[in-house]
């Protein structure tokens, strides 16, 4: 997200908020994690640069989870195995392991769709440009 930040010009205080929206529930926090005014905020939460960093630092952050949820995906098979070729009762950790092997899948389908999402909206600005020339 930095070197993005850095492209597109945005401040300090705007890398904070960014960083605050992903670390933050409430706005009120993320703002005075940005040092700045909720209103501040909010103008910011409008302008089209602002948007494009949120959306390529949550895009970092979802494949972050992804990567974790991969190493735990691996435990998660091993749990299941041994489930399978053992006679006790594992109900919490096969609930445990449908769990991580379940939000790894909807992961990876998210990731693929915003990916496919991205190029098309790339083709789209691009054939904008295109038209306007």
């Amino acid at each position: 997200m930095a070197e993005y930040a850095k492209r597109k010009n945005l401040t300090p205080n705007q890398i904070k908020g960014i960083e605050g929206l992903l670390s933050f529930r409430k706005l009120e926090d993320v703002a005075a994690h940005a040092g700045v005014s909720l209103q501040t905020l909010y103008r910011w939460q409008q302008e089209e640069i602002f948007q494009a960093a949120v959306r390529q630092a949550e895009s970092a952050a979802l494949q972050q989870i992804g990567r974790n949820l991969i190493i735990l995906a691996d435990k998660a098979t091993d749990t299941l195995e041994d489930a399978l070729d053992s006679g006790n009762r594992l109900n919490h950790r096969l609930m445990a392991a449908d769990i991580i092997t379940d939000r790894l899948i909807k992961l990876r389908d998210a990731i693929a769709i915003e990916e496919r999402l991205e190029a098309l909206e790339r083709r789209l600005d691009e054939s904008q440009l295109s038209i306007t020339d």
